[in-house]
């Protein structure tokens, strides 16, 4: 299960309070999955994820969205020059945590998936129309004891009052 919060749908009339509109500042997205709301810690148990998403720059030279140095740069985007289409750029930073059936047992279950998890940022390239989507996206993260996913995991575990995950 997942909750999503979509900032630019949560703008009263479709724009801010200086009347900019939402469109023209891009779309902000939370995005949260938690095994707590289906009631099991059985492998992928967590996803945390927070996108900004450019506004359309199908017409950037005539909207202040890209600097001219950054021109060329746009036109060697995947899907950027499809006529009819939207573009847009994402930046994303998140985190997601996976972890074996049982969190009260700390050593390798041989199995079982162990103890895993990944910190991570995006830089996305997007083209849409009303009936097709292409998308384009490098993450980098990092994986092991610095993605502190074990830290957020028991975090979380502590403030719901539930099994201290030993892994």
């Amino acid at each position: 299960m997942y909750c999503i919060f979509n900032a630019a749908e949560a703008l009263p009339c479709g724009g801010d309070s200086q009347g900019k509109k939402s469109k023209d500042s891009g779309t902000s997205t939370f995005y949260l999955e938690n095994d707590t709301f289906t009631g099991t810690d059985s492998h992928y148990t967590s996803g945390l994820r927070l996108t900004w998403v450019s506004p359309d720059f199908a017409d950037y030279r005539e909207r202040p969205l890209v600097p001219e140095w950054g021109y060329p740069l746009v036109e060697k985007l995947p899907f950027a020059n499809r006529s009819g289409f939207h573009r847009h750029m994402s930046l994303c930073a998140g985190q997601n945590i996976y972890t074996p059936e049982d969190i009260s047992r700390s050593e390798l279950i041989k199995d079982d998936r162990p103890y895993a998890g990944i910190t991570y940022v995006s830089l996305g390239s997007h083209s849409s129309s009303s009936h097709r989507m292409d998308s384009l996206e490098f993450d980098l993260g990092i994986v092991g004891p610095h993605s502190y996913a074990e830290q957020c995991q028991a975090k979380v575990h502590e403030w719901i009052d539930s099994t201290d995950p030993q892994g």
